[in-house]
């Protein structure tokens, strides 16, 4: 019923496209195995272990468990963790799994460095990295994928990918501007989608839960042609479920993808994502009188209050995407790889936000707000890399060129508060009128970036050099509705960007590193006389170490660094400044200490482990009581453990996780603390094929988060004139049957 009711959504034409596309695969791949040699045909014997060797690679592939070996995120080439000289994680497919994770922000629990659910949220994933996120405009989004930048609307337009999608996500902490442009200086994350391989995948989930969870999923693949030159692969979701709010959660997935192989030396790969999300949850913060502090007439809010209209919120989303991979080595050493993607997305927005006239009152005042928007782009990355010797020093060199252009257009609308709710009995059906669209703003963004990395080996040491020439642009319309009046902004910077390292390899597992980076990231805001801010620049010093013994599936990373942000934008103090307008002479500094583990201990037992201490402060702000503070949300330590037997020849799984966050600050004079929480998690799995034969292939599990159903604060943050505060979630199961074959 699910899949029925999401056909009408995908008949555009991309999707009626690539479902004919995954059609013809599914034909093709089955006549292939009709007409396919036999398994003990001499020349299909000789061509097997080419088909192997080249269907394997852990750059983007996740192994099996929760130990990464390899990654191109942090240096665009496959390199192993050990030898990478920065800080970078890696959530394995099985982790995922393992682990249930029904959105990117909660696969990313475990992390060290990152805070995934400061707002928890089906709608986005924003993320907090070695202390740099925000709210609101300031949020920093999950904003990768594959290794291209997703483009993002002007308001609340930003694409969400869900984790079934996914074949592993990368961690890079730090600034990274030499390989990516315009970056978050705490890091980026990087989803790595499922692509065809050269095998047979048969993957069905069919998953229940709490809130009317009802889930089911599919991940299916082959290898296409008599001479085995084609590869499938179709990824697909359908899920419905509520939320403690009362406000439903709906998406559809699909995603078909083929790679075309004709020699060893070349590969191909086209990948489409279709995903739908007519209905997108709770969003919300809570007034923090009775949440954070007492309420003098109301006490405590229950977390799960909807302070919206049922009848009147919404947020649907349509994003669509094609992208491409070609792979071609010209010799042993030197080859070429090009990517790219087109992105097409919509969405609708209408809400009723507000909050208390007085911290005594018990009535909400509300006011409606509604947005149209769209979203076009198209990015790319063309590489050209050489491996060569000079003397006893090896050197990977890397040369690229990536570009990017995006088109985003917003109509928006807010009505005057009012709209009265009363807190002590809420009484929802009110009649909620649109408000006009009183603006209708289009933006132009562009970036075109020339870099160079040198990876150095000469024996124990290894060094990355890298340099980087950015030229960002945007050219904002806005027009304001209906007197016609027209503002227009232009804006162009050029940014070089430059990182550092060395590593030494002592012999034993250990090999200690440091490093220096820098990163930008261009605004679009401007002044109070029209003036266009610079972009805001980042440098890092980080000393690490990693262990990982010969033979061994373990992996473990130190960091300490000292993080600088400048060009930070802080409030306007000019007497009688609007209070959106701003000025630009803040600047953040972070100092922390990473620790990360992971690990099968035994055949049976593997744990992931995670310790992050940071020590944010305000070093310039001209916001009275900021300067010489925390910024708002940023946790002082967190911590994770994560611990995985394996029972019955690995036939039953028993899994149980601790999360930690210390208190944060709610506003930026540090006068309001929101506590800190402990949740646990817990997980069981069992194999059917050990208690009946005839169901091999079958598993159920059964998964638990924040098993003590801890009713908790997230965070709060400034909103209007007062503070929002943002509920964790509460505790959820869920349940799956899978069969694979």
């Amino acid at each position: 019923m699910l899949m029925t009711t999401s056909i009408p959504y995908l008949l555009h034409p991309l999707a009626r496209a690539c479902l004919l596309a995954g059609l013809l695969a599914v034909s093709s791949s089955t006549s292939a195995q009709v007409v396919a040699p036999a398994a003990d045909d001499e020349d299909a014997a000789r061509e097997l272990p080419a088909v192997t060797v080249t269907s394997t690679s852990e750059e983007w592939q996740s192994p099996p468990g929760y130990v990464a070996r390899r990654s191109a995120t942090a240096t665009k080439t496959d390199t192993r963790l050990a030898d990478t000289p920065a800080s970078i994680s890696t959530v394995t497919r099985t982790q995922m799994e393992d682990q249930a994770a029904a959105s990117v922000a909660q696969a990313l629990r475990y992390t060290p460095g990152v805070v995934s659910e400061a707002r928890a949220s089906p709608r986005y994933d924003t993320v907090f990295i070695r202390g740099f996120g925000g709210f609101g405009q300031t949020a920093n989004y999950v904003g990768y994928l594959d290794g291209l930048r997703l483009p993002r609307g002007l308001s609340y337009l930003i694409a969400g990918i869900d984790p079934w999608a996914l074949e592993r996500i990368d961690v890079v902490r730090g600034p990274n501007s030499v390989l990516y442009g315009q970056v978050n200086p705490g890091g980026l994350v990087n989803q790595i989608s499922r692509r065809p391989v050269f095998d047979t995948v048969r993957d069905v989930q069919l998953r229940v839960g709490s809130h009317q969870l009802r889930e089911l999923a599919a991940d299916l693949g082959g290898v296409a042609g008599a001479d085995q030159t084609w590869a499938w692969r179709l990824t697909a979701l359908a899920r419905d479920a509520g939320s403690a709010s009362g406000l439903g959660e709906r998406r559809y997935l699909l995603a078909p993808s083929f790679t075309w192989r004709p020699r060893a030396q070349t590969r191909l790969t086209v990948q489409a994502y279709l995903q739908r999300d007519p209905e997108s949850g709770h969003y919300n913060g809570l007034p923090a009188e009775g949440t954070l502090r007492p309420h003098p007439v109301l006490g405590r809010l229950p977390y799960h209050l909807l302070t919206t209209e049922p009848g009147y919120e919404r947020f649907d989303r349509d994003q669509n995407s094609l992208g491409w991979r070609l792979e071609h080595a010209f010799s042993d050493t030197f080859s070429l790889q090009h990517q790219g993607r087109w992105f097409d997305a919509d969405s609708r927005f209408r809400n009723l936000s507000g909050g208390l006239p007085r911290p005594a009152s018990p009535v909400m005042l509300r006011q409606a707000s509604a947005a149209d928007e769209s979203l076009r782009g198209v990015n790319t990355d063309t590489q050209l890399r050489w491996r060569l010797h000079s003397g006893p020093v090896r050197h990977t060199l890397l040369a690229g060129l990536d570009w990017q252009r995006s088109t985003a257009e917003r109509q928006f609308g807010s009505g005057q508060p009012g709209l009265p709710l009363d807190l002590r009995r809420p009484v929802y059906g009110v009649a909620v009128a649109t408000p006009p669209f009183s603006s209708d703003a289009r933006r132009r963004q562009g970036q075109t970036g020339v870099y160079l990395q040198d990876q150095l080996e000469a024996g124990p040491w290894l060094a990355q050099l890298g340099l980087r020439h950015d030229r960002a642009s945007h050219h904002d319309r806005i027009t304001a509705l209906p007197q016609g009046r027209v503002t227009v902004h232009e804006q162009v910077n050029r940014k070089t960007s430059g990182s550092a390292s060395l590593m030494y390899r002592l012999g034993n597992g250990w090999s200690p590193y440091v490093s220096y980076a820098t990163s930008f990231e261009p605004t679009t805001a401007v002044n109070l006389h029209g003036d266009p801010f610079k972009p805001g620049t980042a440098r890092q010093i980080e000393l690490g170490a990693k262990y990982q013994p010969a033979g061994r599936p373990w992996l473990f990373s130190a960091a300490a660094f000292e993080l600088t942000r400048r060009n930070v934008l802080t409030k306007d103090p000019t007497p009688g400044a609007p209070p959106t307008k701003q000025v630009q002479t803040g600047e953040v500094k972070v100092r922390g200490l990473e620790l990360e583990g992971r690990a099968a201990l035994t055949r049976s037992v593997s744990a992931i482990g995670a310790l992050t201490w940071l020590d944010a402060e305000v070093t310039r702000s001209h916001i009275p009581g900021e300067q010489g503070h925390s910024p708002v949300g940023v946790p002082r330590l967190t911590a994770s453990a994560w611990l995985d037997w394996r029972l019955l020849q690995g036939q039953l799984g028993l899994s149980l996780g601790a999360r930690h966050v210390a208190s944060t600050w709610a506003d930026v004079t540090n006068t309001q603390r929101v506590p800190g929480h402990t949740l646990l998690d817990a997980g069981l799995r069992y194999h059917l094929g050990h208690w009946q034969p005839a169901l091999n292939g079958l598993q159920l599990a059964l998964n638990v988060s924040n098993l003590g159903n801890r009713q908790y604060l997230a965070s709060c943050a400034p909103a209007g004139r007062g503070l929002s505060c943002f509920a964790g979630p509460g505790r959820h199961w869920s349940a799956s049957l899978r069969y694979t074959w």
